[in-house]
């Protein structure tokens, strides 16, 4: 498995999102004819699976701050 992973967020209700660990499906959650190119890629923290985050807000309102030890 590719040291990889994607997630597709839902767009709101009625729609899912998705994760998906090794790899990423182009074709289904891309704009219609996008490329590799168009990928946004975020470096890791370390060689791990870990994302910069500082924290989170939800559609509600709420908000979860993150801090990094």
């Amino acid at each position: 498995m590719k040291q990889i992973f994607s997630f597709y967020l839902s767009k709101g209700a009625g729609s899912t999102g998705n994760l998906k660990f090794g790899g990423y499906n182009l074709a289904k959650y891309a704009k219609p004819n996008s490329t590799d190119q168009d990928i946004v890629w975020n470096s890791l923290v370390d060689d791990g699976w870990t994302i910069p985050l500082n924290g989170v807000q939800f559609m509600d309102g709420g908000k979860i701050d993150i801090k990094a030890e």
